[in-house]
């Protein structure tokens, strides 16, 4: 008995710490999800349309990348994809969170940012 109230207990603290989890999901390259965005919520389409300027200025796979978002624009749990898509130029994954919304989109990285290859 004693273990289970431990394991709950834990889990409770872990729920805690970790914090709100998002409740709602926008991936902003659907068509029309950015006006909808503009429209509905102003400040939310403010502060995405800084991060995603943002993205395409630093490289957003950094930890520096996700501290100046959450400095600058309020948003927790930045996150680029590890998978660098091959194109020109290079594309990734972006995630972050502002309020209770999980928003995602498709970056361009910097031009300076290129692949090497392997000797």
């Amino acid at each position: 008995m004693r273990v289970f109230v431990v394991l709950l207990l834990g889990c409770a603290a872990a729920m805690v710490y970790a914090g709100p989890a998002a409740k709602h999901r926008v991936d902003l390259d659907k068509p029309g999800a950015i006006e909808a965005l503009k429209r509905e919520n102003p400040e939310h389409f403010r502060r995405v349309s800084g991060i995603l300027t943002l993205a395409t200025e630093m490289p957003c796979h950094t930890d520096n990348f996700a501290n100046v978002i959450r400095a600058r624009f309020d948003a927790e749990e930045a996150k680029c994809g590890v998978l660098l898509q091959t194109s020109d130029p290079a594309k990734r994954r972006l995630s972050f969170v502002l309020g209770e919304t999980n928003y995602v989109s498709v970056v361009k990285m910097k031009q300076t940012e290129r692949l090497v290859p392997a000797k």
